[in-house]
């Protein structure tokens, strides 16, 4: 399908060109060095269609190879035999030649911006070098988990785009249709609707960028439209029936994960960020827990009222006589003295089939959050807004829809609030 063979003798009409080239350099010159030795001017030979009545269509052009000092063929395919109606490959082939072209006159070369060949450097920035270039950069100040998402879009999408051919094309030659073909990659793959949904959202914004450096004249993925997903569970609540269910369930079957989903329950805190909560963060005579920027969502130091409720549990299961430097949850849920950075998904492995499955309720982990700020809202004669919105690391009333203010440190007074019973 692909390839890239020498030009020799005159088969090739490129062949005669570079040599009658060559032979008027030597003659003007007056040099006696061999022909062979002559520096070399021509660098691409522009892509054409190579349409044979059957079999398969082709896009050829050549570039210098770096080393070897000679024009070389390139052959691609691009995936154009992939459509079937001949008008439209036809309309996408074109568009492809005239924006190699256009490559090929900016300074584009097959063997070094493709295959690592070394050789002189140009400013050709291909369109997977564009999309890793933008994706180092909006990694810069973010948190570790943030970076590693968009990382792995990049390098999913990157792997895809030299899987068809496609990495060192010039970023304006993307469309919406290729797009496409990534989205029924993924598909295939079995990647969901919500998770197909991320890639787009996070390209959408990488093609934004773009234009604003001006790589590209305008998205092209700004129309695609995101695929429909099943209505979430995420935020639905527990009923009072459910919450007994699963904490009977969990306090039978493993104590330590029903401690685990507590503060999730009670003290709003997100699964991933109970991995780096230590035995020395829980201050049990101020009944506060300290959250450092690893453990906390706007990524510094704060602090969350520790509920009586969970305080008891603490107590009765001896994590304060834990070692002040071990983290209280690690591998199993039990303490360890590094973190264990498998938590957040051990513990919804775990929760799918212990609560979803055996004890057949539908709902995430993750509502327990949801359902414990719930509660406290619809529950409560008297609601302190400014104490939830601190207590869900929450910035904004688009987030709480109940914030007043922010303060530091809030305590609500646990003898006359209702908490849920969990």
């Amino acid at each position: 399908m692909t390839g890239s063979t020498p030009v020799r003798g005159t088969k090739q009409p490129s062949g005669a060109i570079l040599a009658g080239i060559l032979e008027k350099l030597h003659s003007n010159l007056n040099s006696k060095m061999p022909v062979s030795f002559m520096p070399v001017s021509i660098q691409y030979q522009l892509a054409e269609l190579y349409k044979p009545q059957r079999g398969t269509w082709r896009i050829q052009w050549y570039n210098l190879h770096p080393e070897t000092g000679v024009l070389q063929r390139i052959q691609k395919t691009f995936g154009i035999n992939r459509i079937t109606c001949m008008k439209e490959r036809k309309r996408v082939a074109t568009e492809y030649i005239l924006q190699l072209n256009a490559a090929l006159k900016n300074g584009y070369n097959y063997f070094r911006d493709t295959e690592g060949v070394a050789g002189a450097a140009v400013d050709y920035v291909s369109l997977g070098k564009m999309i890793e270039q933008i994706t180092a950069q909006r990694c810069i100040g973010k948190k570790k988990r943030t970076a590693e998402s968009f990382n792995n879009y990049s390098n999913v999408f990157c792997n895809w785009l030299r899987t068809v051919d496609r990495y060192s094309l010039p970023p304006a030659v993307f469309t919406a249709a290729m797009y496409n073909e990534f989205i029924v990659f993924k598909h295939k793959q079995g990647s969901g609707n919500r998770n197909i949904n991320d890639y787009t959202n996070y390209l959408k914004t990488v093609f934004k960028i773009a234009v604003k450096l001006s790589y590209i004249n305008r998205n092209p993925i700004d129309g695609i439209d995101y695929l429909p997903v099943h209505e979430s569970t995420r935020f639905t609540a527990f009923t009072t029936e459910e919450l007994r269910k699963v904490s009977t369930h969990l306090m039978c079957t493993n104590i330590r994960f029903y401690i685990y989903t507590k503060f999730i329950a009670l003290e709003f805190i997100r699964p991933y960020h109970l991995q780096y909560i230590r035995a020395c963060d829980i201050d049990y005579e101020k009944d506060l827990i300290r959250l450092t920027p690893q453990s906390s969502k706007n990524n510094k130091v704060t602090f969350k009222q520790l509920l009586p409720d969970l305080k008891k549990f603490l107590l009765q299961y001896k994590f304060h006589e834990l070692s002040g430097e071990y983290y209280i949850f690690g591998r199993k849920f039990e303490p360890s003295p590094t973190p264990w950075h498998r938590l957040s998904k051990d513990a919804s492995q775990y929760w799918k089939k212990e609560i979803m499955e055996k004890v057949n309720i539908k709902k995430h982990m993750y509502s327990l959050k949801h359902t414990g700020s719930t509660y406290y809202v619809t529950e409560n004669e008297f609601i302190d807004a400014a104490w939830l919105q601190h207590q869900m690391e929450h910035s904004s009333l688009e987030v709480t829809e109940l914030y007043i203010q922010r303060r530091k440190t809030k305590k609500i007074d646990t003898e006359r609030v209702k908490t849920v019973k969990y």
